[in-house]
């Protein structure tokens, strides 16, 4: 079983230095053309002592050190990176799971690393720990989709109520209160109009058009028709009956009466 891998890691070793060692490691353990394995133990500590590179296992543990989940990945694929990391390093997560926890403490979102020491149920070995890390960042990203999409729907909403009215209002233009008077005229006799400073309304100097006398008569004229408009015979007389009957019959014959002295009195 051991010649198997040994023979497999053999094969891959075909370029450059890798592939010098391997032509030199079976022309050491070829005895009388037959080639004899070591152990595969054997073998990997031969291999580590030629390509493995001075002070990896430092270089790692400083890089661990260093480590930090970067805005563009979630709690699973930093604590993938770190897996990596700590294997180089010579940390074991399995014997050593408080001494894991603690690098990767330092290695996650410090929001995340606070949510799960809060939590009662905080687990001891590495693997459970990372498992709770995972479900927590999952739970905290998907909540901040659905309120990013909440948000939009409601800001569409807003806009369907009267957002896209009041747009309208403000992009809309509030109307001249001369403006009828000014379409009223051509565009020449506006200029000379302007120019010799008259009235757009009567044409006369002194004054503007929502100035105008005869503007304000027009208009006093317009509501005198409206408020004072003659009524029928029929109507003065109900006016009359209605008013009557909310007086007493004694009070009815002394209206009369009096109406009919000032009638006198007219006359």
């Amino acid at each position: 079983m051991d010649d198997k891998k040994i023979a497999f890691i053999l094969s891959l070793l075909n370029l450059g230095e890798a592939r010098t060692w391997r032509t030199n490691f079976i022309r050491k353990n070829r005895t009388r053309g037959t080639l004899t394995f070591p152990l595969f133990s054997e073998f990997l500590e031969e291999l580590d002592k030629t390509f493995k590179r001075k002070h990896e296992e430092d270089e790692a543990l400083f890089n661990l050190n260093q480590m930090k989940q970067r805005h563009d990945e979630n709690a699973e694929e930093a604590i993938t990176r770190f897996k990596e990391q700590a294997s180089l390093a010579g940390v074991s997560l399995t014997d050593q799971p408080r001494l894991a926890i603690d690098y990767l403490r330092s290695v996650l979102n410090p929001t995340l690393v606070d949510k799960i020491s809060l939590d009662i149920r905080e687990p001891k070995t590495f693997e459970e720990w990372t498992d709770l890390a995972i479900r927590y960042d999952n739970t905290w990203r998907k909540s901040k989709i659905l309120k990013a999409i909440r948000g939009g729907q409601r800001s569409t909403n807003n806009f369907n109520r009267g957002g896209n009215l009041r747009a309208f209002a403000r992009t809309t233009p509030r109307r001249d209160p001369n403006a009828m008077d000014v379409d009223a005229i051509t565009t020449d006799k506006r200029n000379q109009l302007m120019k010799s400073g008259s009235c757009f309304k009567c044409e006369k100097p002194g004054h503007r058009a929502k100035e105008c006398p005869e503007k304000r008569n027009q208009n006093q004229n317009s509501y005198r028709n409206q408020t004072f408009q003659k009524t029928s015979t029929k109507d003065t007389y109900r006016n009359i009956r209605s008013l009557l009957a909310q007086h007493s019959p004694e009070e009815e014959a002394e209206i009369m009466k009096m109406a009919e002295e000032i009638d006198e009195e007219d006359f």
